[in-house]
């Protein structure tokens, strides 16, 4: 593709002497671009001669701008004749051998030389040439040639008078062009630059919108020029100056009609330079061909740089009203991933979240169909509750923990609140929401315990895991423990499954919990609830094999969670059934949890942990969906189904 942009160009490669690469500095880009550059340019007699740099080392990829970025530094290079460094070059990709290319990666600034030719015999001089490239993620290439603007020498014979021409869109506008104007001409005077006054008047003519506000000089000089423009910015009216303003032409249109026989006028005019007729004619509204005229004259004059339009400056700022919200939204920022705010008053402490559903523990957290809040999130959240209240002190356990009512996400924002009130040492808390008739919904309670760290709780217990696996003789896959889980009617998604491996037998078991990819190296909890609830996940594999279909069991209570450190990012489960659940309590199982890292330092132990049975539908019976249901009792009002034909299709459906 570059080799064919040369051959349309009608350029030779060895002329190129500036490469702007697509180069985004990657191992195994980068020499792609560099071989396939080295083939365009086919000259394996010549080697170092063209510099190649890429704007991305400055200001990164522009995805879509690329190309116009890399433009745009190419054309400021010409423009300065120099070319600039690619920054962090320092260390060149080992795997681009550029001695026995003809590159050089630029790594300083330097003057941007002419490349020199042989022509017939003789050196000559070719304008700055330069190749871009840009590859698109999609698979577009392209390939541009830039070539300097070299003006020719111009026999340039006295010009005599002309018509410089501004106009702007309010009278202060025009008066920054012509203050501005002035100070342009001044500068390049005592600068030394020759500008011409013939491409000066061109440059105005031509290149410039002919706005309402309107100015016209007629000179045989640049002082004159810019002494007339000098007496306009003071108010000084002088000859050869005109003003006028022509705003009704918004509504009006021409005021001097653009039929043929004006436009016959206008052509004598300008041939017979007659600039103080035109000057009226254009300050009165005339609308004025100038391009078509100095083309049929043939005319040698040239645009230049020259100061663009002064545009107006101004700020649009908030109204007033919004300010308070405006400083409230760039202060407001969540306290902790499960706490948006502090709602305390004096009469209790108390932190607020709301649930949007798209959080990862409620969207991949699914029981019977339905999105339930994870009950190990309400330790996380009575943690970090009882850390922002009391920050100061060592959160040591979490006691008496108890779950209510299931919090269920349907289809709109949950705003859920935890109040905090102390006793003695202990620091009591209810999570609760309120529903549409004002009523409260109590979902967790339990207890805060701070203190000192004693030397015993700080001491590290380590315990050997290789010797809790030769007893967990059982082993499953994670894909196999979450295929269970679904047949019992868990329904975990990507970002809630932690198990890795399990391991076990009729009373424990051993889980490997690794945070899934998509979540690693957040750092955002104490207690994860990926890794805590693949934790109470380990029970829930220890119960399956006894489990059957339609029974559902939830996690009930917890004695006591004692928190030492934060866990880690690969975790491990031990989970041991209590001897005596089976006689003491039917339908609620209890188990001892503790977790470690993986030298098998412990990080969090939970004590007494209760799960109780739940009469439920069945998981995998279609009919029994929330949707299904509702048809049923619609029939059943309606007439189309009796009581006593519904109740086979409820299958125990409290």
């Amino acid at each position: 593709m570059i080799g064919k942009a040369f051959a349309k160009a009608g350029i030779d490669p060895s002329t190129i002497s500036y490469l702007e690469t697509h180069g985004t500095g990657t191992a195994l880009g980068d020499p792609i671009e560099i071989t396939g550059l080295v083939k365009a340019f086919d000259r394996p007699e010549k080697r170092g001669y063209c510099a190649i740099g890429s704007d991305k080392s400055n200001i990164g990829h522009l995805e879509s701008a690329a190309g116009i970025a890399g433009l745009t530094k190419v054309l400021l290079q010409m423009q300065k004749k120099r070319l600039v460094p690619s920054l962090h070059s320092e260390r060149l990709n080992p795997h681009i051998p550029f001695a026995n290319t003809p590159f050089y990666v630029q790594q300083e600034l330097a003057e941007w030389e002419q490349q020199t030719i042989l022509e017939h015999g003789l050196e000559v001089k070719v304008p700055r040439r330069a190749g871009l490239s840009s590859f698109g993620a999609g698979g577009s290439n392209a390939h541009v040639i830039l070539e300097e603007f070299t003006a020719s020498a111009r026999q340039v014979k006295p010009s005599g008078q002309q018509l410089l021409l501004l106009s702007a869109r309010t009278e202060e506008q025009l008066s920054e062009s012509a203050a501005r104007l002035a100070d342009h001409l001044a500068q390049k005077r005592q600068a030394g630059d020759q500008l011409l006054l013939g491409d000066v008047a061109y440059t105005l003519q031509v290149g410039r919108e002919a706005m309402e506000e309107r100015l016209a000089i007629v000179a045989s000089s640049l002082q004159e020029v810019e002494d007339s423009l000098r007496a306009f910015v003071a108010s000084r009216q002088q000859q050869p100056l005109y003003r006028g303003s022509v705003s009704w032409l918004k509504k009006s249109g021409d005021a001097g009609g653009e039929d043929l026989d004006r436009e016959s006028q206008l052509r004598t005019l300008f041939r017979e330079k007659k600039w103080s007729q035109l000057a009226e004619l254009y300050i009165s509204g005339v609308r004025i061909p100038w391009e078509s005229f100095h083309l049929e004259a043939a005319s040698t004059a040239s645009r230049i740089g020259l100061p663009g339009y002064p545009f107006a400056k101004e700020r649009h700022w908030f109204a007033e009203q919004f300010r308070p919200h405006v400083a409230a939204l760039a202060t407001a920022r969540p306290l902790h991933p499960l706490i948006d705010s502090n709602e305390s008053t004096l009469e209790a402490q108390c932190y607020q979240k709301v649930l949007s559903g798209a959080e990862f523990y409620l969207r991949d957290h699914r029981v019977q169909g339905q999105h339930l809040l994870p009950g190990v999130v309400y330790l996380e959240l009575a943690r970090a509750a009882g850390a922002l209240a009391h920050p100061k002190a060592d959160l040591l356990l979490l006691k008496q923990v108890v779950w209510g009512q299931p919090m269920v996400w349907r289809d709109g924002p949950i705003t859920a609140q935890i109040v905090l009130s102390a006793s003695d040492d202990r620091v009591a808390y209810e999570v609760r929401t309120s529903d549409e008739a004002g009523g409260e919904k109590l979902h967790a309670q339990g207890q805060i315990e701070y203190g000192v760290r004693s030397t015993a709780f700080a001491e590290e217990q380590t315990f050997e895991l290789d010797e809790i696996k030769k007893r967990c003789t059982a082993h499953r896959s994670g894909e196999d423990c979450y295929r269970e889980f679904a047949r019992l009617g868990f329904e975990y998604g990507p970002e809630m499954q932690a198990i890795a491996d399990w391991y076990g037998d009729r009373t424990e078991a051993l889980s490997r919990l690794v945070l899934p990819s998509a979540r690693a190296g957040r750092g955002e909890f104490m207690l994860d609830p990926t890794l805590l609830d693949g934790a109470l996940q380990t029970a829930i594999g220890l119960m399956s094999g006894g489990a059957k279909d339609g029974e559902l069991y939830l996690p009930f209570a917890i004695e006591e969670v004692e928190i030492r450190s934060e866990l880690s990012a690969v975790s491990f489960a031990h989970v041991q059934l209590m001897p005596e659940t089976a006689s003491q309590e039917a339908g609620v199982y209890r188990f001892q949890v503790r977790m470690f890292d993986q030298a098998g330092r412990l990080s969090v132990s939970m004590k007494n942990f209760a799960v109780r049975r739940m009469a439920v539908r069945k998981a995998t019976d279609v009919s029994h969906s929330d949707d299904r249901l509702l048809q049923l009792l619609r029939r059943l009002e309606a007439g189309e189904l009796t009581s006593d034909e519904l109740k086979p299709l409820l299958g125990g459906v409290q």
